[in-house]
């Protein structure tokens, strides 16, 4: 059983876009006036299903209902290609990232009717260049494997940074040649960076490579003889799904570089928190953008050595929210909800030691 749009809509949908695909960098018109007669109008575009219309489609959420499965909150347009597109390489196109494309291809539909200059942030990406530079942008094109954004507000680093970045690009460290995008919940080793200084905004163009492969949780070993004594009454030897939430709490509790024998491992998410626990918009998606470098960036660590991402057992981050700090100050709990890499979904609370 389908849960389908009504025919009212898709006429809505498409009218909120100017009848223009909304995936980035297309825009393609999608209905204009036919041969056969004065009357004869063709349509081209589809309205496609954020999450699928029934079980076992690209993106399928069983929490919601078939009144919200076939509602205009869930359905974006798009051109015919792109429509198949999304759903064909659905692993590659998260639900959040069709929201937000959407709500740009109606912002910018919106600014061509009142000329409007100013860009919600919802219609932004925070994106990590490298570990020097996080800043907010807006997704431009995808073509293949080259990605563009403009960039917005800068959050670490600053376009000078940025330009030092991309100029020197050969001599930086094979490791500090990543992309993260937060919206998206992704990760990719970059390849090249090209920037270009448009009338009022900067353009990057990024060449990255496939996405690391996810593995199942459930084959997770514990590896570790534990013995730091800030987690001897928490850690104990467990396997699959249980070794993989005891690697996301010990990876995020290390602070990045401070284990000796590895100072490749551990992560940013004690610096994150002091810096920015004044503004829990900004720090629950900048551990958003940390734990999705840590999934999907792969480094020379662990135990035996290999060259994987630290937590390659989950597929994606959906969201990141802070809960509570401990009265001792030493602990934060916040709320992780995302994909195992078997394709289950999941919504835990981590207890993370601040270091």
């Amino acid at each position: 059983m389908r849960d389908d749009f009504s025919r009212q809509v898709k006429r809505t949908l498409a009218d909120r876009v100017a009848w223009k695909c909304c995936f980035p960098g297309c825009g393609e018109v999608t209905i204009g006036p036919g041969n056969k007669d004065d009357n004869h109008v063709v349509r081209l575009g589809v309205a496609a299903h954020i999450t699928a219309a029934a079980s076992g489609g690209p993106r399928y959420n069983s929490d919601i209902t078939p009144v919200e499965r076939s509602s205009i909150k869930n359905a974006i347009w798009l051109c015919t290609k792109h429509g198949d597109l999304i759903d064909k390489d659905f692993s590659e196109y998260s639900a959040e990232t069709l929201r937000q494309w959407k709500a740009q291809a109606e912002e910018k539909a919106h600014k061509n009717l009142i000329s409007a200059s100013n860009i919600d942030n919802y219609l932004t990406t925070l994106i990590s260049v490298g570990s020097s530079i996080i800043c907010e942008a807006e997704w431009n094109s995808i073509s293949s494997n080259i990605w563009t954004f403009k960039t917005g507000s800068f959050i670490k680093g600053n376009e000078d940074v940025l330009f030092e970045y991309s100029m020197n690009f050969n001599a930086v460290s094979n490791l500090d040649k990543y992309l993260i995008f937060e919206r998206q919940g992704d990760g990719r080793i970059l390849e090249s960076i090209e920037l270009n200084r448009g009338l009022n905004s900067l353009e990057v163009a990024l060449k990255v490579k496939d996405k690391f492969p996810s593995q199942d949780p459930n084959l997770v070993s514990a590896d570790i003889d534990a013995d730091f004594s800030f987690f001897e009454n928490d850690i104990k030897l467990v396997r699959g799904i249980d070794a993989a939430r005891q690697a996301i709490r010990l990876t995020l509790s290390s602070k990045f570089g401070d284990w000796k024998e590895n100072p490749l491992t551990g992560s940013y998410f004690t610096d994150h928190y002091k810096d920015f626990k004044s503004d829990p918009v900004i720090l629950n998606r900048l551990l958003k953008l940390e734990i999705t470098r840590l999934l999907s960036i792969p480094v020379h660590g662990g135990y035996p050595p290999s060259f994987e991402p630290l937590l390659p057992f989950i597929k994606r981050i959906l969201s990141v929210r802070v809960q509570e700090e401990k009265s001792d100050k030493k602990q934060v709990s916040f709320l992780v909800n995302g994909e195992w890499g078997n394709g289950e979904i999941f919504e835990e609370i981590f207890n993370l030691f601040i270091l």
